[in-house]
């Protein structure tokens, strides 16, 4: 009799070493879960390619006789996110900073140029002043990407015989993007 207990102890620890399932469960039938909340933020940021100064100058007509020209610059851009609620709608306005002038006899003026699709509908060309004016509106959610928005600069002589020479004036261009009203 000891031989067959023996024999048998020998096959249930064979079958207990050779059985896993007997003490494991299958990793379909643990699970584990948490619970993941996510969220839409609403977003307005605004920003340019660069900061670095703008030169514009009165520049020597082609001829004598002809008229001096205003230079132009185009090397901003204009570059902006936007996230807001369904229905609701941004605005870019721009100015100068509060007193600021331009030299006697000339204007500067401003236009963006190349807005994309839900980025908003650029306004035409606007002359600055220290009024905030609207340079962008009917903005959605959407983003300009890093490209941005050409920001088209004038420096435009409105009246020839005001002009002094040496008058110089430095200011500075102020963009906000705010809800619109």
């Amino acid at each position: 009799m000891r031989k067959y207990t023996g024999v048998a102890v020998m096959m249930v620890v064979a079958c207990v070493l050779f059985s896993p399932s007997l003490f494991a469960q299958s990793a379909t039938d643990a699970t584990i879960s948490h619970a993941v909340s996510m969220r839409v933020n609403g977003i307005s940021i605004i920003g340019l390619n660069s900061t670095a100064p703008v030169e514009l100058a009165v520049n020597v007509p082609a001829s004598g006789g002809m008229n001096a020209v205003g230079s132009t610059d185009s090397s901003k851009r204009l570059q902006y996110t936007s996230i807001l609620e369904r229905g609701m709608s941004r605005r870019i306005t721009v100015n100068m900073n509060s007193g600021a002038q331009t030299p006697s006899g000339t204007g500067l003026y401003l236009e963006a140029i190349g807005v994309p699709g839900s980025c908003g509908t650029a306004a035409r060309q606007v002359r600055l002043s220290d009024e905030p004016q609207n340079l962008i509106t009917d903005i959605g959610s959407g983003r300009t990407g890093s490209e941005g928005v050409m920001l088209q600069y004038n420096f435009e002589i409105d009246a020839f015989e005001s002009l002094v020479i040496g008058e110089s004036q430095t200011v500075a261009v102020i963009f906000t993007m705010a809800e619109a009203s």
